[in-house]
Formats: C-alpha cells, structure tokens, sequence
C-alpha cells in the first residue's frame, strides 16, 4: 500500500518539478530576496557624501574635547565652533549652501541626558546617526561618572 502512496507522490514531485513556474520561480525567488536585502543598503551608500563634515557647538565646555575623537574616529570630520548670538543662523546658511553636512549643539541638557540638537539639510545613513548618537551618549555618561 504505501508503495503505491510513495509511487503516486513521486509521479505528482516529477511533474511539478518540470513545469516553466517551478524553475522560474526557483531562479526568481532567491534573485527577488537579494534584491530586497541588498538593494537598499546600496542605495542608501551611494546617496551618501564620501566626506562628511560636522561642526560642534559646546555650550558645556567640557565634551567637545571627548567628543571630537569620538566622531573623527567615526568617519567624521569635526569643526569646533564657539557658542555666540548668531551661531545657529551662521551654522544653518553653512549648512544649507553645503560647506557643513551638519551641526550639533551639545548643552547643559545635554549632560544629563546625552542627548543634544543636531541639524542637517542631508538625511544622515542609520549607520551615520548612529556613530552621532552613540559618541554623545557614550561622552556624556563618561563626563557624569568622572563626577
């Protein structure tokens, strides 16, 4: 009995197997998930600048010094720039006509929360956010231990 079973599920495997759908779709399937992991990772390298420069505004005094190694072992390349009346304005025409990729603003807040403003005309990569995010929040935790 059950050899007939195994015979018929043979016969019926076989068939499928020969059909044009089961071979493009043993082709396509594979090709179709590669696309959808691969593609957008690679996008979103080629939309991004070789060179990314970030400009610091430390209203603490004390994190820009821990902080700018952080970020130019990140990929970064970082401008202090001291806290006056018109930073932000300055920071943003810079910003905006392309000569910064972006600024951050770290603050008293800043220490106690490890969290601080950050401007871009550009989208930063989630990989690129992430190194900002982690160096802020990594100095700061370091600043409040030491104290």
């Amino acid at each position: 009995m059950w050899h007939n079973v195994l015979a018929v599920i043979r016969r019926e495997y076989l068939q499928r197997v020969r059909s044009k759908w089961f071979i493009a779709a043993t082709v396509a399937g594979p090709l179709l998930m590669a696309a959808v992991t691969v593609l957008p990772a690679w996008l979103a390298i080629q939309g991004e600048r070789d060179e990314f420069k970030l400009a610091i505004v430390d209203g603490t005094g004390v994190l820009s010094e821990r902080l700018v190694p952080r970020l130019e072992n990140g990929g970064f390349e970082v401008e202090e720039v001291r806290w006056h009346a018109d930073v932000v304005t300055e920071l943003r025409e810079r910003a905006n006509g392309g000569d910064l990729g972006g600024f951050i603003m770290v603050d008293e807040l800043t220490l106690e929360t490890g969290e601080a403003i950050y401007y871009s005309m550009d989208v930063p990569s989630g990989l690129r956010r992430v190194t900002v995010q982690t160096s802020i929040a990594r100095t700061a935790l370091e600043y409040q231990l030491e104290q």
